[in-house]
């Protein structure tokens, strides 16, 4: 088992009262924000303990009602992914037209896997504002990406197909940046909703 990573600015989200997260949240799920595990690289198994908790706050007024909705989109589909339930997450992003649902779907198909149809969706939208401190962040979690200052999502699915599965410490290294990864993404859309 892997810890998972939160950064201060995820970790901080969480525990403020005034984002209404923690207490939004099941306890179950709440639980699977604050690890110990990282996703793996590929589908992983769904935790099925969440799926109901999943399902009442997708259908929940509790859940924030923003002027965004497809934000509110997007955050959903990121608990789905964070828990292993791919389709249900993909069922809520295909649709969403915006660079976060088109990086969400992107994410959801490098992790099916499906690397043709992840550099797709990372096409359709180019550079997001998160990638910089992706790319920041990366390198010191020991991602050895030195050929550009900018992330680059498809070099990131490309060294996913080589990795998964294989127990090597550079699969390691992607799961934490993929963890990451859906952190700053889901701080971005939380904040943006």
């Amino acid at each position: 088992m892997v810890p998972m990573i939160l950064t201060t600015d995820f970790t901080n989200l969480l525990n403020d009262s005034t984002q209404g997260i923690s207490a939004l949240l099941p306890p179950k799920l709440l639980a699977r924000c604050h690890g110990p595990d990282l996703n793996d690289l590929g589908p992983g198994t769904p935790v099925k303990e969440t799926f109901a908790d999943l399902q009442e706050l997708s259908n929940s007024s509790r859940f924030p009602a923003w002027h965004r909705s497809e934000m509110r989109k997007c955050c959903l589909a990121a608990f789905y992914f964070l828990t292993d339930h791919l389709e249900e997450g993909h069922r809520l992003v295909q649709d969403i037209g915006s660079s976060e649902g088109s990086y969400w779907h992107a994410i959801m198909h490098r992790r099916e896997p499906d690397p043709f149809n992840s550099k797709y969706w990372f096409r359709q939208f180019g550079q997001h504002q998160i990638m910089q401190d992706l790319a920041k962040h990366a390198a010191l979690i020991g991602y050895w990406e030195p050929s550009s200052r900018s992330w680059q999502p498809e070099r990131f699915v490309d060294h996913a197909e080589s990795f998964r599965g294989t127990r090597k410490p550079q699969e390691e290294i992607l799961q934490k940046v993929q963890q990451l990864e859906w952190e700053l993404l889901f701080i971005h859309c939380w904040q943006n909703g």
